[in-house]
């Protein structure tokens, strides 16, 4: 799986239930950081979510999970539901 960021090695040989719960932790310090509004943090706790999920899905994948399969599966859902103003790449868009 292609991500934003490198394998949390770390992590990737937790339990998908540790990890999920990790998962929890970060997402509930996205909100703690919109509270103190402070937009630099938001976004900081954002990534390190993303990080996080990032992370389960590799773990995913080594319980044999499509992740790929699944992506596909998203995203043509949520293409479907009109969530991208625009074609891209995955669709043959080159620009």
């Amino acid at each position: 799986m292609q991500g934003w960021f490198p394998p949390a090695h770390k992590f990737t040989g937790s339990s998908i239930r540790a990890q999920a719960l990790h998962l929890r932790s970060e997402s509930e310090e996205v909100l703690d950081a919109l509270g103190e509004d402070d937009l630099d943090r938001v976004a900081e706790e954002t990534l390190d979510a993303i990080h996080c999920g990032e992370t389960l899905l590799i773990i995913l994948g080594k319980q044999g999970v499509d992740v790929a399969g699944v992506q596909q599966r998203v995203y043509r859902k949520n293409k479907a539901r009109g969530y991208y103003a625009r074609p891209c790449a995955r669709d043959g868009a080159t620009g």
